[in-house]
């Protein structure tokens, strides 16, 4: 659960190989860090529709 009262609605896991791999991808597509805690705790990216999910590593 993200803790955020702005925030309502669900957060998707998505499981990576790497999770620093992902984030550095998927920011350079236009994704924003929301929370990151690193490998093994909660790491936040948003959308860019807005949609936040969690990204865990395999």
């Amino acid at each position: 659960m993200m803790e955020d009262e702005g925030f309502v609605g669900a957060i998707h896991e998505l499981f990576v190989d790497n999770v620093d791999s992902a984030r550095d991808a998927l920011v350079k597509q236009g994704c924003e860090v929301v929370g990151w805690r690193g490998r093994g705790q909660d790491c936040y990216i948003k959308d860019t529709f807005g949609v936040i999910f969690n990204l865990w590593e395999k």
